[in-house]
């Protein structure tokens, strides 16, 4: 126990470190900061509930990502960005540390840890019926890494979950971009 609270402090710390060098820097700069799957400690153990690292770290970046996003932020780490001068677009910050096959959370929800999920289908068919575009964001990539056959780094069911979304709503969706892999690499979905 002892440990694990002295991972959250370095991680918190670390979080805040980052981002105070980034205001202080790039003060002018709209940025959309997400975890990666590191950003938890003990690392790959994102749950989907409350806890100290989402409330303290929202309190970091409510200034970039908007105080109205507190309650899905809070809940799993995901929010979503309208930028003031385009209202037809809008960035999905997805959390999907949460779907990593080596996350060892429990969560409340196996079937849609934080309503993730759901809160995806609900921004996309909004935006769908409107006629806007969405830009998703996050960590860990859906489909199969291509250095490793038939590997995937979400669960298969949080991979199929995800990937089945998107290709529903793959004409609203314009682009999407992970992190993960830390190489350049491009997938493509096949609708």
């Amino acid at each position: 126990m002892k440990q694990t609270l002295l991972r959250k402090i370095d991680v918190i710390d670390a979080i805040n470190t980052t981002t105070s060098l980034i205001y202080q820097f790039f003060p002018n700069i709209q940025v959309l900061p997400l975890f990666g799957n590191h950003d938890y400690a003990p690392a790959n153990d994102f749950p989907d509930y409350e806890t100290s690292i989402y409330n303290i770290t929202f309190e970091l970046w409510k200034k970039w990502i908007g105080k109205d996003q507190r309650e899905t932020f809070c809940k799993g780490g995901y929010y979503i960005y309208r930028p003031a001068d385009n209202s037809n677009i809008t960035f999905l910050m997805l959390n999907t540390n949460i779907y990593y096959r080596f996350n060892n959370a429990n969560f409340t929800d196996v079937n849609d840890p934080g309503q993730q999920f759901a809160y995806m289908e609900k921004i996309l068919s909004e935006a769908e019926e409107k006629g806007e575009m969405v830009h998703i964001v996050a960590h860990i990539p859906p489909g199969v890494f291509e250095r490793t056959p038939n590997f995937t780094w979400m669960r298969p069911e949080y991979n199929k979950r995800l990937l089945k979304i998107m290709i529903k709503y793959s004409k609203t969706i314009k682009w999407m971009l992970f992190g993960h892999h830390h190489t350049d690499t491009f997938h493509i979905l096949k609708v």
